[in-house]
């Protein structure tokens, strides 16, 4: 696990080595919800950072496109990863998975996340396009880190609720994530 977390915030920043870190990161994610008691988890220089550098990758995959003739943009690859996604597609779904069920075990991760404004960007993101133009599993995904990253941690949902959180909830259908931000 040591390696993986020092290896991967220098393989995010390397162009051409994307689907390397894309496998180091979701690695990584995998056992760190296996081994989320480790010591080495508990915040440490090391995991903040490879946290910091799996959000990176996660959070970099998708952009706002203007697409000709519309008012709204659509939800589409970005250029980095456009021409690997075809390899990289299961291992950024199941990062993600990976990446919400680290979340609970984790208490210093939702604020983690919330500093570097991937929650934020996430909804800013959402906003921006059309539904229509977001498939049903990239939904689902989404939904699953904004709900965990919610749950828990005040300010993250506190932080959701700034950027029209619930109003996207509820464009996309998100019921899980629009319950859990008209909570307290």
């Amino acid at each position: 696990m040591n390696t993986l977390m020092t290896s991967l915030p220098a393989l995010v920043q390397q162009q051409g080595r994307l689907l390397l870190a894309a496998n180091v990161a979701t690695l990584g994610l995998l056992m760190a919800r296996l081994l989320s008691t480790s010591p080495a988890l508990q915040g440490t220089p090391a995991s903040r950072g490879f946290f910091a550098a799996a959000i990176l990758f996660l959070s970099q995959s998708h952009v706002a496109r203007a697409t000709p003739g519309s008012d709204q943009a659509v939800l589409a690859l970005s250029p980095e990863y456009e021409g690997i996604w075809a390899d990289l597609q299961e291992l950024w779904f199941l990062g993600m998975q990976a990446f919400t069920g680290c979340v609970p075990p984790l208490p210093w991760l939702a604020p983690a996340a919330l500093r570097s404004r991937w929650p934020q960007e996430l909804l800013q993101l959402l906003g921006s396009v059309s539904p229509n133009s977001v498939k049903p599993e990239m939904v689902a995904a989404y939904q699953g880190v904004l709900v965990e990253l919610a749950r828990a941690n005040r300010l993250c949902r506190e932080a959701m609720r700034l950027q029209a959180g619930e109003e996207t909830a509820s464009h996309y259908r998100m019921a899980a994530l629009e319950q859990c931000l008209s909570e307290p």
